[in-house]
């Protein structure tokens, strides 16, 4: 037994990744016309160096999986510097997110900008941590209108494809489009016009937008927001969505036949039952009443308040099942000798 003990205690060594194993994204960065990018990356260390491994994931959604790290070193409590990161680390131009991992800890951050005669104007990246990139998450203060424009971009961080529900929302809250976008396994989505990401076709008031993503692989994704006349940039990385959209309601619809002494109630599609039916909660229930003989009465409390029926007559009845429990019906109307039996129940479950 204790030989077996050590064999277990030995394999979960073995299999279980190093405590300060560490993954970091930087979702966009660029060497393409007056375009840079800067990174650096932060030892914490105060007494060991570290390795990190580096992979350039090119724009253009391809599959990045087959791309080979460029491994470099880092010393202790120092901050290596990459200025211009994809010519001075991987001898590359163009755009590309950048994925960063070592066995021990560190941390990195990116500005990429824009050189003028008179200076430069860029954003900042935070490099985001693979336990931080989102399944489901939001793009918040976006604007797309004559004063400023929009972009967004994705890095999938799994090697499987990313299947992604995308959704924008105007100013007023409401849902302006809806868009699926499917990413490649390490993927990485350069940054595009929020409106042409979504297929164009959008003449709803963007001037204060925000976009949620809902993905089936985790992402690191953002947007860029640049002033048309300042030509002032602001880079936003997204934020969790814990939000959970309710099912789609169903809706319930039943025939109910008054009649001495009793209800017949027929589920529309199914068979009759005497005095009962069941409901979910959330759906929309119908109920189409009649009185078949003589005059009946109707009254579900909280559902369905007090009715009179003629004979003959039906009465439309439309509700959401918004409480759970079970719910007397019965006959508001003296009917005859077994009226105080006429009654039934409707069960909502929750």
């Amino acid at each position: 037994m204790r030989t077996i003990g050590i064999a277990f205690l030995v394999l979960v060594v073995m299999i279980s990744p190093a405590a300060g194993a560490k993954e970091v994204y930087i979702p966009i960065s660029g060497s393409v016309g007056v375009f840079r990018t800067d990174v650096r990356v932060f030892n914490p260390s105060y007494t060991d160096a570290i390795t990190v491994q580096a992979y350039m994931h090119p724009t253009g959604n391809v599959d990045n999986t087959g791309v080979a790290p460029v491994s470099f070193d880092v010393p202790a409590r120092q901050m290596k510097i990459f200025d211009d990161v994809l010519l001075s680390l991987f001898n590359a131009t163009g755009l590309a997110g950048i994925r960063l991992t070592s066995e021990s800890d560190f941390a990195a951050t990116a500005r990429i900008y824009a050189q003028a005669s008179n200076g430069t104007l860029g954003q900042f990246e935070v490099g985001v941590e693979a336990t931080d990139a989102l399944l489901k998450g939001a793009i918040l203060q976006l604007k797309s209108n004559a004063a400023f424009r929009t972009n967004a971009g994705f890095q999938n961080t799994s090697d499987e494809i990313a299947t992604v529900a995308l959704t924008l929302y105007g100013k007023d809250n409401q849902v302006v489009k809806e868009s699926t976008l499917t990413i490649q396994p390490r993927g990485v989505v350069a940054p595009t016009e929020v409106v042409g990401l979504m297929g164009g076709g959008i003449t709803a008031d963007l001037s204060d937008c925000w976009l949620s993503f809902d993905s089936n692989r985790a992402l690191a994704a953002y947007g860029s927001v640049v002033d048309n006349g300042t030509t002032d940039p602001t880079f936003i990385p997204a934020v969790s969505d814990s939000g959970v959209k309710p099912p789609a309601q169903t809706t319930k619809e039943f025939d109910i036949r008054a009649q001495q002494f009793h209800y017949t109630v027929t589920p529309v599609g199914g068979s009759p039952t005497t005095g009962a039916f069941t409901v979910n909660k959330g759906d929309k229930v119908v109920l189409r009443i009649m009185a078949a003989d003589t005059t009946h009465g109707f009254s579900m409390f909280p559902y369905v308040s007090s009715r009179t029926l003629n004979p003959g007559q039906t009465v439309t009845v439309t509700f959401d099942a918004i409480e759970s429990g079970n719910f007397t019906f019965f006959c508001t109307i003296v009917c005859g000798s077994g009226h105080g039996g006429m009654s039934g129940t409707m069960t909502v479950n929750p």
